[in-house]
């Protein structure tokens, strides 16, 4: 029987654990994409009784607006401060967008945004903030022991395609990391032998911002200068902000996008890569990652 207005579910509330959340990631959701939210919202409401249906609504202006979607009508999360991962106990959802060098003769994708994983405050004059980066960055050696790990390392990533004035625009695929998983550290080497350790000197370097900044009270300290992956951004609105988050530079996607096809179709990374005449950084290339995205490999 369907469930009546008050008693509606989503699909957080069907996934008891970590292996029922992949297996609906795996077996529902990328078997689906590339597709609109619309069409996903239909599919699982087909196979889940009660989840909400997809109505539009937010302003496509908005930056974070594909994300929220993706958590309202999907996993059935609204925007939030929780300190918990949007999935309790288990994964932080997170949306960015690729965008094309040239969206009429395409040649390459590059990564748009960073990932903004989650706030950490931010007031001079606030003795809680210093607190906190005191204990969670100066007196930790690793993210892994703060309590950001469980939104920032564990993360499901639904990718989309931004084009200029349309943000609302299709779901690419979606990326599950969980390097607290021995069978996924096993399948993908590369998180571990290239990525963790560079995060892990990103992590160094904020302790050493977080030190200065203690000392000097100069906010500019806490910048995501000189940082490959992990850094601190600004959040919130208005010239001169004073509140900090913690963020996915856009190479981290880029380099964990570019190794998982490379481990998938064993194309070498030098022939998936390609510089766009003109243009000073790498894009995946555009005819691989359709390949890609549609497992045509």
């Amino acid at each position: 029987m369907a469930a009546t207005q008050e008693e509606k579910i989503h699909i957080k509330d069907k996934l008891i654990n970590d292996q029922e959340v992949e297996d609906f990631i795996f077996n529902t959701l990328l078997p689906n994409l590339p597709c609109s939210i619309k069409k996903l919202n239909n599919i699982i409401r087909n196979i889940y009784d009660g989840i909400p249906e997809y109505q539009e609504q937010h302003n496509g202006s908005n930056k974070g607006a594909k994300g929220m979607e993706i958590e309202e009508y999907i996993f059935g999360n609204k925007p939030n401060n929780d300190s918990n991962p949007d999935i309790e106990n288990s994964y932080e959802i997170k949306s960015t967008a690729l965008s094309l060098n040239n969206d009429n003769n395409p040649i390459g994708f590059k990564v748009k945004e960073r990932i903004k994983n989650t706030s950490i405050g931010g007031n001079r004059n606030n003795d809680r903030f210093r607190k906190t980066l005191t204990d969670e960055f100066i007196n930790k050696n690793s993210i892994e022991e703060t309590e950001y790990s469980k939104k920032t390392l564990k993360q499901i990533i639904v990718i989309t395609h931004y084009k200029k004035k349309c943000i609302l625009t299709d779901i690419l695929t979606i990326i599950i990391i969980n390097p607290f998983d021995n069978n996924w550290i096993n399948n993908n080497p590369y998180y571990y032998q290239d990525i963790m350790p560079i995060i892990d000197e990103d992590f160094q370097k904020l302790s050493i911002k977080c030190e200065s900044y203690i000392n000097t009270n100069n906010f500019d300290d806490l910048t995501q200068r000189n940082q490959e992956y992990l850094h601190f951004t600004s959040s919130g609105q208005g010239h001169g902000v004073k509140e900090r988050s913690l963020a996915w530079k856009h190479d981290y996607l880029f380099k964990i996008l570019s190794n998982i096809m490379y481990l998938k179709m064993n194309i070498p990374l030098e022939e998936i890569l390609i510089k766009p005449k003109g243009c000073s950084i790498y894009y995946i290339k555009y005819d691989l990652f359709i390949k890609f995205i549609n497992n045509d490999y």
